[in-house]
């Protein structure tokens, strides 16, 4: 193997690791929390099934030249599949056993659908944000050299695909194993034909090229300090019909302060990154509120737990943006 392949390579894998961190680990919603054997373990084991899905977006909107617009909707497409078919969390009745599932779940049902808004909303937009974009703004962030290029070919394309689908297969035949309730052939079906449409809407959005607007971006610390905001006030709603419209509102206003400021010179790397810090700073500023709803876990193990993935979470962040902005001013002033 090529020597210059290898920083490509360990970009993937810190990808993979980042989004499985992300997306189980950062919360400290389970009994893992704060059992270092375990929850390394557990990374190791839902790295393909939510790092997978991050690198396959990533490459293909590389490889075809696209961005986040397409990106975007690709990735509420994967987050649909998960939680729609893989682990089938949106037509559950008991998931997991978890005793708030009734309250979290009757409070929006949407009885046609056989689904809760506000579970759907949360699922989709958290595998959007945690599971896949946060990680790949950060990684990129972290590489700005090779942010805008495919990291991989196709015999390693091939083999995450073989490592998604296997750890997808394991996870859904864990739920048809041990599950009292099962997604019906018609939200399955739901579930494919709506993520097909959220692949072809961001192509389609991503060609319509944007309208460069004037004046100069936020800068990085108030880009951060927004998105830390929007996300802990999303992560904070209630589950009812209020809390729905509520969490609609500000996913609203936030896409619509995103899309403002990128449209402006100057908008880079550090400032993308800083948006993903945001959101996985809140995330695990969140954690220190709730207690694990699956398992009991001591309040030293749940505490260190927290404080040891926000350090985490802070340090990649301070990272990723230190790197960026250092590319960015080279660039400048070469």
């Amino acid at each position: 193997m090529r020597k210059r392949a290898w920083p490509r390579i360990l970009q993937v894998v810190a990808l993979m690791v980042l989004a499985a961190i992300s997306a189980e680990s950062v919360a400290g919603y389970d009994a893992t929390t704060g059992r270092p054997l375990e929850l390394a373990s557990g990374i190791l084991f839902f790295a393909p099934l939510y790092g997978g899905p991050a690198v396959l977006i990533r490459e293909a909107a590389r490889r075809a030249r696209l961005g986040w617009p397409a990106m975007v909707p690709t990735a509420a497409a994967f987050g649909l599949l998960e939680a729609g078919v893989i682990d089938q969390s949106l037509s559950s009745a008991h998931y997991r056993g978890i005793e708030s599932w009734e309250q979290l779940l009757r409070g929006t049902f949407v009885e046609p659908l056989g689904l809760s808004a506000y579970l759907a909303e949360t699922f989709v937009v958290g595998h959007v944000i945690y599971s896949f974009c946060a990680p790949i703004a950060i990684v990129e962030a972290l590489r700005p050299a090779d942010a805008h290029r495919p990291w991989l070919r196709w015999p390693g394309l091939v083999l995450v695909v073989v490592l998604y689908l296997t750890v997808a297969a394991v996870v859904l035949g864990d739920h048809l194993a041990n599950e009292p309730s099962h997604a019906s052939a018609g939200q399955v079906a739901g579930a494919l034909v709506v993520a097909a449409g959220l692949v072809a809407g961001g192509v389609t959005l991503e060609h319509r090229p944007p309208r460069p607007s004037r004046g100069c971006p936020p800068r990085v610390w108030v880009v951060l300090a927004v998105s830390f905001a929007a996300a802990s006030l999303h992560g904070a709603l209630d589950a009812t019909w209020l809390g729905v419209a509520q969490a609609a509102a500000i996913l609203a206003l936030g896409a619509a302060l995103l899309v403002c400021a990128s449209r402006r010179s100057g908008w880079g790397l550090e400032h993308l990154a800083a948006v993903a810090a945001g959101a996985l700073l809140s995330l695990a500023a969140l954690a220190f509120t709730y207690d694990p709803v699956i398992g009991e876990v001591s309040a030293a193990r749940k505490y260190a737990h927290n404080a040891v993935m926000l350090a985490l979470i802070a340090a990649i962040s301070a990272l990723a943006i230190r790197r960026a902005r250092r590319s960015a001013t080279a660039m400048t002033s070469s």
